[in-house]
Parts: C-alpha cells; sequence; structure tokens
C-alpha cells in the first residue's frame, strides 16, 4: 500500500530542453501516492505549452499537478 504522500518538486525557468524528460521519469514511476508541483521561474520559452500539453496524461494516472507560473523566488543572505 502506497500511504504515504510523497511531492516531487521541479523548479525550472526556461526548459523546455530538458522539461520533457524530467516529466515522463515522474510518470514512469511505480510508486501512485504522488502529487507533482513544478514551479516556473518566468521562463520566456515554450516550458509552459510542453507542462501543459501532459495536464491530462497526469490526471489519467490519478496524479495531481500542480504548475506554478511566473515565480521569482528572493532569498536574502546574510
Amino acid at each position: 500500500m502506497d500511504r504515504i504522500k510523497v511531492s516531487v518538486i521541479t523548479v525550472c525557468r526556461n526548459a523546455e530542453k530538458t522539461i520533457e524528460k524530467t516529466i515522463k521519469s515522474v510518470l514512469e514511476q511505480e510508486y501512485k501516492n504522488v502529487e507533482y508541483i513544478i514551479v516556473d521561474g518566468n521562463s520566456s520559452d515554450s516550458t509552459y505549452e510542453i507542462v501543459k500539453n501532459y495536464r491530462f496524461i497526469f490526471e489519467k494516472k490519478g496524479i495531481k499537478l500542480n504548475i506554478f507560473l511566473k515565480m521569482i523566488m528572493v532569498f536574502l543572505m546574510q
């Protein structure tokens, strides 16, 4: 039984050359209780278009997909 929910998080920016391979890797996992979070750092390429093409595949496999677009995170270091 897959009781523990696992969150897989991908943070990307202008990842059109690599995001599809990353998404396929998540889809190939056998563990079923998974949510997948993609945080996009304001990409100016086709990253989002590639990601949204996989929405129905995730839905069909029962994997919750959350996409956060144009996220810019600032970390202050002291």
